[in-house]
């Protein structure tokens, strides 16, 4: 999920926020109150599994993690090569 459609989610919650504390009206509290809860579950939920998704890919070894899509060198993908078992493959200099 991109970072846009989060905002929009967010600011449309504020919006409904904002209409109950203006109109205060019982039935439009329940509408908005389901639909900004809805939005926040929405959100809470496609969080989660692009953290998942992101925890499932592969680690490649590889001369300087260069073929390893965890090397930190990809918008938005952690490095994870202090973490990897095969650190030692793909920095092998630290021998020397």
């Amino acid at each position: 999920m991109s970072n846009k459609l989060k905002i929009i989610g967010i600011i449309i919650s504020i919006l409904l926020i904002i209409a109950n504390i203006i109109f205060q009206n019982d039935e439009l509290a329940m509408i908005t109150g389901a639909i900004t809860l809805i939005i926040t579950l929405f959100l809470c939920q496609t969080s989660i599994i692009k953290e998942q998704q992101l925890k499932n890919i592969r680690l490649i070894p590889s001369p300087n993690g260069e073929r390893c899509i965890r090397n930190g060198r990809h918008k938005g993908v952690e490095c994870m090569c202090d973490e990897c078992k095969y650190y030692l493959e793909c920095f092998p200099d630290w021998r020397d």
